[in-house]
């Protein structure tokens, strides 16, 4: 459990303090004045699709904590790392639908799918890192 924070800790790092944040939140601080608060989702279900994606990240440092690189074990399978990519294609799909689907507040779900993209992205670099032992 104790390497699971270790990652997130990495992950979190990573997302802050690249200057990729700062202008995708901007996007999304923006997008939410331009349409606010008609522009918004209203229902419960809009806001949960919307907001799910948030989960993949931590998905991915679970998977990156599971298949992390053990010394030991001589023959690593290349298709642990692989497998980081599927839950973001995931998210892209659900993010496309999601775009499609909230008609009146376009703009700002597709900031909230830049958000949830970056954040996925620097989960999939910190646990192929873990997954593959070589750290940059």
């Amino acid at each position: 459990m104790n390497e699971y924070f270790t990652l997130l800790e990495g992950t979190a790092e990573f997302f802050f303090v690249r200057l990729v944040f700062l202008p995708l939140l901007l996007f999304a601080v923006v997008a939410m004045s331009l349409k606010f608060p008609q522009g918004l989702p209203r229902s419960l279900s809009h806001w949960l699709l919307l907001t799910s994606p948030f989960a993949i990240p931590f998905i991915i440092i679970a998977w990156g904590t599971i298949m992390e690189y053990d010394e030991s074990v001589p023959n690593i399978s290349s298709w642990y790392d692989k497998v980081i990519i599927i839950p973001i294609l995931g998210q892209l799909a659900l993010s496309t639908l999601t775009i499609r689907k909230l008609k009146g507040c376009r703009l700002f779900t597709l900031s909230i799918g830049l958000l949830q993209l970056w954040c996925s992205c620097c989960a999939a670099f910190i646990a192929s890192m873990a997954i593959t032992g070589d750290w940059l």
